[in-house]
């Protein structure tokens, strides 16, 4: 502690200008706007896998974010009004999944796991400030239209259980996030809705998006529309143009914020906008995307939280810097204290680049408590081209404050530093009975002065992270309440809830029958939930499962399914692709498919089918490149393919209620498949990972698989030593089934063909590194020094291949890669393409 103290000394050591400059800051001034807190978002998903954690961990990460004076200390929770809709990182449950919920008292805010964090919120912090928004609602909505009476009546039922089950009266509502405002009749509807059910106090927040030109024009000419609002919310507004909304007198908030990782530069985002939100754009409250990142590092917008806690089963989280650079502001003020404004002087940009603000207590007219932000922090955010400001501070600058107004002058102010090696260290207390106080900011740092009293830098002692070890089940019997979700699950279509069967029987019921059309925020795949970790190969999934009810048609019956899937690795949920990997699927029409993300790999009819109620066993096996079925125990289906070599597992249905019980993934017992001797290619990967990427593209990262060209495709190579061939090989991906020529030339004679095969995908063998090889008429001799192609024939629209962009290989020694090549159907000379192998093709050589 004693280092980290001294920190700020040892820096000056390090530079040798200082800047000095002076600054009035005068409590009585005018243009002083009340701060409306300090806070963070819990939605899409990224909190899910918080509740499972183990009771003390869980406690100690709602500690950091909540406990006033101790972590983050925060001042707003906003969280998602679920709607069992995709809404980023997976789907929240809606409180009224149907029309008969809704309209028979049967809402139940209690399902999922936002009603849980706002209590935990509010038993840290009573005066918290609450916030719901929807990212969308079921389908049956107002019959798919979302500004709508019934949508009306949707979001009071909302409010009305929340209420009634924690004794919370909600402080802001939201509208839509990120989608269309609406129209003045519906908002009018809300409020008026609101009030008769007895919320008056709970304010309407417009727009949660972009600022609109129609609603900013509504604002002025409607005066009853005026009134029903209280706050202009934007998202990312970095420096919009606001002079519209300064003339409205209306609060201005930047309602979602950040969406960076939680690393250094993650840290030095959040703390600058905190800031220049205010100084840019008089905006008084900022929200953080997102409270916790709390979901599987494979979805999208990986890290964008205060800190991380995606282990539960190790009770392993990560105290990250942006929770303390939160803290500079929120363990020193409380919403309701008054900014003092840029005209004044009491806030506003720093000379030799950074910033700084003023905030003072609202209570008396003399002896305010002050504090003072100042920051010159470099970090980039995610969006705005990472919203930086003009100037960077490259020297430590001597500031020198002076207190008018009835700024406390009467004691002493405490200081506070964080730099990207020290977090949230206290400094030597600066006396300011004189009047003034002058402190020294370094570079890249934030610092607070304050005349309050009582921070604390919250210490616990996570466990170490470890792997998600297999084998792991779950039966669903030892959950208390059926609005729990199951344990490690995390919903990405659909909602997979809890049913209690009897006393002594679960099963995991997905229960959302129909997509929610209009009314969704973005693309919804097919119902899944998903569990588990990229390091999961090689798995053995076992449940059972069933229909709820017949379906009514034969076209029904043929879309209505339940299945799993294994080896998915990063799922871009904005986007709702089909599950990327294989998975394995029982129709309602009593047939089966094997499915490589939406290609068919095979197909049959299920022998003995079953009605809805009575339970199949199914087995889904992956071990290297062969993936098998099993139903009732007996194997359906054994097929090959190196499209997915690693991820999670999924369970998964169409739009249509299944049940599942009896869940295991483990170590799969399955022999793999030989990889053939001798090959050019020893290894290969197509994926690859920047964790500190400013992107919501989930990681990892994938090459493409590519059938959008026709031509030769392939390997340029040289040999160190002589070799024979007496294979040839291509990789088997994503649904591969038509025949292809590979051949050998040189660069220098490309037209005379030294070895050639004709490989059919559909029959070739495939080994257990997912090559499909033939072996030549008659081996042929390489020899050293001369630079060779091995190509192989592909078409457009046909069979899929590696993108050579992300791809990378390992080769037998004796062989040095030069470029990858193609030649075009039209072309008359190879080209070099951008690195490595298309493909990859391999050759088998002794």
């Amino acid at each position: 502690m004693m280092a980290a103290r001294q920190a700020p000394l040892l820096l000056a050591l390090c530079f040798a200008a200082v800047v000095a400059s002076g600054v009035v800051l005068d409590g009585g001034a005018t243009h002083a706007r009340a701060f409306d807190g300090v806070g963070a978002l819990s939605a899409g998903a990224s909190s899910r896998l918080l509740a499972d954690y183990p009771a003390d961990q869980r406690a100690e990460v709602l500690d950091l974010l909540f406990t006033p004076k101790y972590g983050a200390s925060l001042q707003v929770l906003k969280v998602e009004i679920g709607g069992d809709v995709q809404s980023t990182d997976g789907t929240e449950p809606s409180h009224a999944r149907t029309r008969d919920e809704l309209e028979n008292g049967g809402a139940n805010c209690a399902r999922g796991y936002e009603m849980w964090l706002l209590s935990e919120a509010k038993s840290r912090n009573p005066d918290i400030i609450t916030y719901g928004l929807s990212w969308g609602v079921p389908g049956y909505v107002g019959n798919n239209s979302y500004f709508s009476p019934e949508n009306v009546e949707y979001q009071t039922a909302w409010l009305t259980c929340i209420q009634k089950l924690t004794g919370i009266t909600i402080d802001y509502m939201g509208v839509w996030n990120e989608k269309q405002w609406g129209n003045i009749e519906y908002i009018m509807q809300l409020r008026s809705a609101f009030d008769t059910a007895g919320f008056t106090t709970t304010k309407l927040v417009l727009l949660d998006g972009d600022l609109d030109d129609s609603f900013l024009d509504a604002l002025d000419s409607n005066q009853s529309f005026s009134d029903a609002v209280d706050v202009i919310g934007v998202h990312y507004p970095c420096d919009v143009e606001s002079a519209a909304v300064q003339a409205s007198g209306k609060r201005f908030w930047a309602s979602e914020d950040l969406s960076t990782p939680a690393d250094w530069g993650g840290a030095g985002c959040w703390g600058r906008v905190v800031n220049q939100n205010f100084i840019r754009m008089n905006q008084t409250s900022t929200i953080m995307r997102s409270l916790v990142w709390s979901t599987y590092p494979n979805l999208d917008c990986y890290g964008a939280g205060l800190m991380y806690a995606n282990e539960p089963w190790s009770g392993h989280y990560d105290i990250n810097p942006t929770i303390w650079t939160t803290a500079h502001t929120t363990q020193f003020t409380e919403p309701g204290w008054l900014y003092l404004s840029t005209a004044s002087g009491g806030s506003g940009r720093l000379p030799n680049g950074g910033t700084y603000v003023t905030l003072r207590s609202d209570s008396g007219d003399t002896d305010f408590d002050w504090t003072v932000v100042i920051e010159t922090l470099e970090g980039a955010c995610a969006k705005n081209g990472g919203c930086l400001r003009d100037g960077t501070a490259t020297a430590p600058q001597d500031y020198t404050f002076t207190l008018a107004g009835g700024l406390r002058s009467d004691s002493y102010a405490s200081v506070w530093r964080t730099n990207r090696t020290h977090w949230f260290v206290r400094d030597s207390s600066l006396n300011v009975k004189s009047g003034s106080f002058t402190v020294r900011v370094y570079p890249d740092s934030i610092v607070t002065v304050s005349t309050t009293t009582g921070h604390t830098k919250g210490t616990p002692s996570p466990p170490p992270g470890k792997s998600f070890v297999l084998p792991y089940s779950d039966n669903f019997d030892d959950y208390e309440s059926s609005t729990q979700q199951a344990k490690y699950f995390s919903d990405q279509g659909g909602s997979f809830q809890i049913v209690k069967q009897s006393d002594t029987n679960s099963v995991l019921l997905q229960a959302v029958a129909e997509p929610p059309g209009n009314n969704e925020w973005c693309n919804n795949p097919e119902p899944f939930t998903l569990i588990g970790t990229l390091n999961w190969t090689d798995v053995t999934v076992e449940l059972d499962a069933t229909f709820v009810a017949a379906s009514s048609s034969s076209a029904v019956e043929s879309t209505s399914y339940f299945g799993a899937c294994v080896r998915v690795s990063a799922y871009p949920g904005v986007q709702a692709p089909v599950i990327p990997g294989y998975c394995f699927r029982i129709h309602a029409n009593c047939t089966w498919r094997m499915m490589e993300q939406d290609v068919e790999m095979a197909s049959g009819t299920v022998e003995n089918c079953k009605e809805p109620g009575t339970f199949y066993h199914v087995v889904l096996d992956v071990a290297k490149t062969e993936v098998s079925a099993f139903i009732d125990g007996g194997q359906v289906v054994a097929v090959r393919s190196a499209s997915y070599p690693f991820g999670a597992v999924t369970l998964c249905s169409g739009w249509n209620q299944a049940q599942f019980d009896d869940f295991a993934v483990y170590p799969s017992p399955t022999f793999p498949p030989p990889v053939e001797k001798g090959p050019l290619v020893k290894n290969y990967t197509w994926y690859y990972s920047d964790w500190s990427a400013r992107t919501c593209d989930p990681q990892p990262y994938s090459a493409s698989f590519r059938n959008d060209y026709t031509g030769f495709i392939g390997l340029g190579f040289k040999l160190t030593k002589e070799v024979t061939v007496r294979s040839l090989g291509r990789i088997h991906v994503k649904g591969n089934r038509r025949t292809h020529t590979l051949k050998v030339v040189t660069v220098d004679a490309p037209d005379v063909v030294l070895a050639t095969v004709d490989i059919d995908m559909s029959t070739a063998a495939v080994d257990g590194e997912g090559f499909a090889y033939k072996k030549l008429a008659q081996a042929v001799t390489l020899t050293a020094g001369t630079e060779y192609l091995l190509l192989s024939s592909e078409a457009a629209g046909g069979d899929s291949f590696v993108d050579c962009d992300g791809l990378s290989i390992t080769v037998d020694p004796r062989v040095l890669p030069t470029q990858s090549v193609f030649l075009d159907a039209t072309s008359t000379k190879y080209i070099r393409g951008c690195g490595a192998t298309y493909g990859p093709l391999s050759m088998l050589i002794f």
